[in-house]
């Protein structure tokens, strides 16, 4: 399946879920039981970026592409994708809209794009140093992402506040990870309250996104038996006044959902 194919599917259907016929396929493969196989394709996917970048080529929809590129990945290893709530993305048609999501692992920043992206424009905010690594960087500064230095949270306020209300205005999404570090536990205390701000200064409309994909841990461990859950919530308008009462409801959205596949979260408040 190419990615215009599964765009499709997402943009039909609102839905995906790994076909048996492509489990059925990858169990009886001989290399996608390595964790090297996989390893090594992420690989190429990163230096399949990288040319395309260096030579201009790099636009939103080489982004998507690439990002679907990774998903099959996954599913080559025999692990099940289930995304859910695509219906919340249509939105996105017209405004820019800021997508809040937990983090756990590398793999939802390469698999995301391939999902909003199929619905609108959209970007990144990231660490600052991220775009600076070697064959990352040109991919990421072709997509214009907001970077962050994480050194003063003040200063990254300020910078997300004003170049994301612009993104914003010119129908520019944002997806970010208010949890800022990656982490198994969806922790209330770390995850902060950024997005809803950028979204009550415009008032754009805020979605939450749940995920799981502990597939790709921490130290790069693949785990197979662990599947890929990716759901985006209703979205949450009219956020100016309203931001206290929008956080809960997002955290409460993605708190629900990750327990409801096995995830544990910690219900102690962030600072507001």
């Amino acid at each position: 399946m190419n990615y215009e194919e599964f765009k499709n599917i997402l943009t039909e259907k609102f839905s995906y879920q790994t076909p048996q016929e492509a489990l059925d396929a990858a169990k009886k493969s001989f290399c996608y039981k390595f964790n090297a196989w996989y390893h090594i394709n992420v690989l190429r996917g990163i230096m399949s970026c990288h040319k395309f970048s260096k030579r201009g080529l790099f636009d939103m929809n080489q982004f998507a592409a690439h990002s679907h590129r990774f998903l099959t990945l996954v599913e080559k290893c025999g692990v099940p994708v289930k995304i859910e709530g695509l219906d919340n993305l249509e939105i996105m048609k017209q405004n820019g809209c800021v997508l809040v999501a937990n983090h756990m692992s590398l793999l939802e920043t390469f698999i995301l794009p391939s999902m909003f992206l199929s619905f609108g424009k959209g970007t990144y905010v990231l660490k600052e140093s991220l775009l600076k690594y070697p064959f990352f960087k040109n991919a990421l500064n072709a997509i214009h992402p907001i970077s962050v230095r994480r050194e003063n949270p003040r200063d990254d306020l300020k910078k997300v506040l004003q170049e994301g209300s612009e993104k914003l205005k010119k129908g520019i999404s944002l997806m970010m990870f208010p949890q800022a570090t990656r982490d198994i536990h969806f922790d209330k205390t770390k995850f902060n309250t950024i997005g809803h701000k950028l979204a009550a200064k415009v008032n754009a409309p805020l979605i939450p996104v749940a995920i799981k994909t502990d597939f790709y841990a921490k130290g790069g461990r693949v785990d197979r038996s662990k599947p890929v859950h990716i759901s985006f919530g209703k979205p949450i308008l009219n956020i100016s006044g309203n931001r206290k009462v929008a956080y809960e409801e997002a955290f409460q959205f993605i708190a629900e959902t990750y327990k409801s596949w096995g995830g544990k979260v910690n219900l102690l408040p962030a600072k507001q």
